[in-house]
């Protein structure tokens, strides 16, 4: 089987396309590509679904149009794929892409072996609030080094700068090569992202704390990740879903903590959801109401008491909670 990482390698002889829709219509050269595949196209598979909605909005507003392919191929079946994908916008999806007949294969996304925390932030000013959370994670670093948990702290971007710096001040001389701790973000160096992913591909990588922004989502896989900390929400549920399963990836117990306040969630915040402001919320379980927003209910090998969530370890009393 031959592949071809663009529309207009060899498409003659191409039996799988991968493509961005940009490339696709966009530009006259995508359109003519797809009318001289006109009965050749056996199905069309889109990944990530969930982001067709959300990026087609603004950020690249051709996802929005991906429904134009059922004109050029109005009988060919449409397989598309999401990790994440809300009831809401499993409603949405025929009418974003054009789809009349659909067929819905689902499974719970609860992610059993992730412990679930929410905590209020604590009062002050911006920059004290975010500290607070960096510190304490960095102070637990250089007192644990390598036995501290590899974690991936989501940080808004212009706190990051304070955070490494905080971080060299604890660990003086530091440098990539020997550090216990790293960022990731957008626009980064090449060679510096790929020695922090393929070290974080490793059952015990050099890097324990990593700052990281939603950089780190799609694609990424760490066996090693057993901590998820959020120093803000994201915006929707199906962000923070697909942000908490980078932990427990080989199966080991794992957490997810996500602070807020009120600014945070306020409901005048660009793109801000209902679901992840009732899961801020919540005074109830927080996976039910994780579990909610993808139509799905706790099961019976869904995790309890103590092992479920801080709300329900509040009234867990087994022996090790007394």
């Amino acid at each position: 089987m031959k592949y071809f990482l663009s529309i207009t390698d060899a498409v003659d002889e191409a039996e799988i396309i991968f493509c961005h829709p940009e490339a696709l219509l966009c530009c006259k050269s995508g359109s003519d590509t797809l009318t001289s595949l006109s009965g050749r196209v056996g199905v069309i598979c889109i990944d990530e679904c969930h982001k067709i909605e959300e990026w087609g909005k603004e950020f690249r507003k051709s996802f929005s149009d991906i429904h134009m392919l059922r004109s050029f191929f109005p009988c060919v079946p449409m397989l598309c794929l999401s990790g994440s994908l809300t009831s809401e916008l499993m409603k949405n999806l025929p009418t974003l892409l054009g789809l009349k007949k659909t067929k819905i294969i689902s499974r719970n996304p609860d992610v059993r072996n992730v412990f679930l925390e929410v905590r209020l932030k604590e009062k002050g000013s911006a920059q004290e609030i975010y500290e607070e959370i960096f510190i304490k994670e960095i102070m637990s670093l250089k007192s644990l080094k390598t036995l501290y948990p590899v974690t991936l702290l989501f940080l808004p971007l212009q706190y990051m700068s304070y955070a490494m710096r905080y971080a060299f001040k604890m660990f003086p001389d530091v440098k990539l090569s020997d550090s216990l701790f790293c960022a990731l973000f957008s626009n980064q160096d090449a060679d510096v992202v790929n020695t922090i992913l393929s070290d974080l591909k490793k059952e015990s990588p050099q890097f324990r704390l990593v700052f990281t922004t939603s950089v780190i989502g799609m694609g990424f896989d760490s066996p090693s990740v057993s901590r998820i900390i959020h120093a803000k929400p994201p915006r929707s549920m199906t962000s923070y879903l697909q942000e908490i399963g980078r932990a427990g990836r080989r199966g080991q117990d794992a957490s997810a903590t996500l602070y807020f306040n009120k600014s945070d969630i306020a409901s005048n915040l660009p793109g801000i959801e209902t679901d992840i402001v009732q899961y801020c919320m919540s005074e109830t379980c927080l996976r039910s109401n994780l579990l909610k927003a993808f139509c799905y209910e706790k099961s019976e090998s869904s995790p309890v008491g103590c092992k479920c969530c801080s709300i329900c370890k509040r009234s867990c009393d087994c022996l090790s909670c007394k």
